[in-house]
């Protein structure tokens, strides 16, 4: 079934496009903060970030930032599906080849800060909750594959 997804980092302007859309509408739009995305972060550009999209039948439905922190950790910025294809499966599947992508750099914690209400998520893939305290909750879970 993965065999229909592709991971990839975004790299032309298309992809950007794609990209931003995902995250300005389902991150930020549908929960009222319309006007305040930010398309030109300097953080989508710094060296150990990498901006990917998630591809399912050749057509972009997914967004993530990882960011590689030195030695072992990726932090997981701005996760999201888009809204017409939420709720099939796709979270659980890109969240598969995040894992396998991460590896390849020695990464061996993820860390996700969590809008609430997609808490439930994290945990269902095995997150634990780290600070439940924070605007945006944060979890963290150890890698299932031996470095």
């Amino acid at each position: 079934m993965l065999k229909e997804y592709e991971l990839r980092q975004v790299i032309n302007q298309l992809d950007w496009e794609a990209y931003h859309r995902i995250r300005r509408t389902e991150l930020f739009e549908r929960r009222g903060r319309v006007g305040v995305y930010n398309e030109t972060h300097q953080d989508e550009h710094e060296a150990n970030n990498q901006p990917l999209l998630l591809l399912f039948e050749g057509r972009c439905i997914g967004t993530v930032r990882l960011d590689y922190v030195p030695p072992d950790l990726g932090i997981i910025r701005l996760f999201a599906i888009d809204g017409p294809v939420q709720r099939l499966g796709h979270g659980r599947n890109f969240l598969s080849l995040l894992e396998s992508h991460a590896k390849s750099f020695g990464i061996a914690t993820f860390e996700a800060n969590s809008a609430p209400e997609a808490v439930g998520f994290w945990r269902q893939q095995s997150f634990e909750m780290i600070d439940e305290a924070r605007e945006f909750p944060l979890l963290r879970r150890q890698m299932s594959y031996a470095l």
